[in-house]
């Protein structure tokens, strides 16, 4: 079994790129399916969820990859400030007990500025746990300022990457992208994964 984790910033700031970040996140969904139907996996072995978090985390959408529901206005209406580490604290205990392999994608266009149950220092051990249980983990940010935020929480590397300003959305529509978190999901797939995030943050330089 696999688990891919989508947690996404839906803080006020993201409002500009709402309608953007709707039909690229479909388009996400519409090639994993598509890489998955390639490989030689089951198709209920992966598991798709959606994480969407402002002010405070939402509950998540989850479903089998390939049934997985489109995603729409109204399941993305970007209002409020940015609780980072309580979305990703969140998920963390959520999948405590996971022995699937996983691939967690965390992407904001912000900084962190309104978690009240994890800190930062929590949240960097914990990543750092998962990591080192073979979590593949990618951070996707638009500025230099919240690249560094991702360092700060342990996030470098090939799998740090800053796209732009508001271009976040298409990172979401990268080819190698969408190959490095087909990558995480296989035995054996980090070697692959780790070229297809190096080619990702080359197209954004």
């Amino acid at each position: 079994m696999a688990d891919i984790i989508l947690i996404l910033d839906e803080s006020g700031s993201m409002d500009s790129q709402s309608r953007t970040m709707i039909n690229s996140v479909n388009e996400l969904i519409s090639e994993q399916k598509k890489l998955l139907a390639k490989t030689e996996l089951t198709p209920e072995r992966i598991n798709m969820h959606i994480y969407r978090f402002s002010s405070t985390v939402k509950n998540a959408i989850s479903a089998p990859l390939m049934s997985f529901p489109t995603f729409t206005a109204k399941d993305y209406a970007p209002d409020g400030m940015t609780a980072l580490y309580d979305a990703i604290g969140t998920v963390l205990q959520r999948f405590h007990d996971s022995k699937n392999k996983t691939v967690l994608v965390i992407a904001t266009d912000g900084e962190e500025n309104s978690s009240k149950e994890y800190t930062l220092d929590t949240i960097k051990a914990k990543l750092k746990a998962k990591k080192e249980a073979g979590w593949s983990v990618i951070y996707l940010s638009e500025t230099l300022k919240t690249k560094e935020q991702g360092r700060e929480m342990g996030l470098s590397g090939n799998s740090n990457v800053s796209v732009g300003s508001s271009a976040l959305c298409s990172v979401m529509k990268n080819k190698h992208f969408h190959r490095a978190i087909q990558h995480a999901c296989m035995d054996g797939g980090e070697d692959d994964f780790e070229l297809e995030m190096e080619a990702c943050g080359q197209d954004y330089e």
